[in-house]
């Protein structure tokens, strides 16, 4: 997403290079750092950077569709070897997400003060998360992967009972 941000549509091609922030091995002055999770949230106070964006609100500005970071896939044939333990896998990890969505307070209560940011950020931060897969996320990943060029197909397997 950063390249096509930088190249197609700010027409900046810059040079990458790869650190770790918990490597602690980042040039003294770099010129921009691409940062995700809780790097970011340490960073996002800093004055060294002054200019920061967020690269899904930056998709969104362009395309009006949310931008799609992640999701869980299962290979067909492992579907159709182990079902059982696909849905199973399956089931646990929509437990798991509806627990962080109902868990925002004790989330932000204790990883908030650990990353400098305030409760009422933490919460608007983890608000604005999307963890369905729907329409507009699927018509989303499908544009993505129209303008980098690459190919793009979905087989929904049945839903976790």
């Amino acid at each position: 997403l950063l390249k096509f941000l930088l190249n197609s549509v700010y027409g900046v091609k810059p040079k990458y290079y790869y650190y770790s922030l918990k490597d602690g091995n980042l040039p003294k002055k770099p010129t921009a750092l691409l940062v995700i999770g809780d790097d970011a949230f340490k960073l996002l106070s800093s004055r060294q950077f002054p200019f920061k964006y967020d690269l899904a609100q930056e998709w969104f500005n362009l395309f009006k569709l949310p931008f799609v970071f992640a999701v869980w896939v299962a290979r067909a044939d492992s579907f159709k070897r182990k079902r059982k333990e696909v849905l199973s896998f399956c089931r646990k990890l929509l437990t798991s997400r509806d627990i962080g969505e109902n868990s925002h307070e004790e989330i932000c209560s204790e990883y908030g003060k650990r990353l400098g940011i305030s409760p009422s950020r933490c919460r608007e931060y983890l608000e604005n998360l999307n963890f369905h897969l729907g329409e507009r996320e699927i018509k989303s990943m499908q544009r993505f992967s129209e303008v980098v060029n690459l190919p793009f197909s979905v087989k929904f397997l049945p839903a976790c009972p």
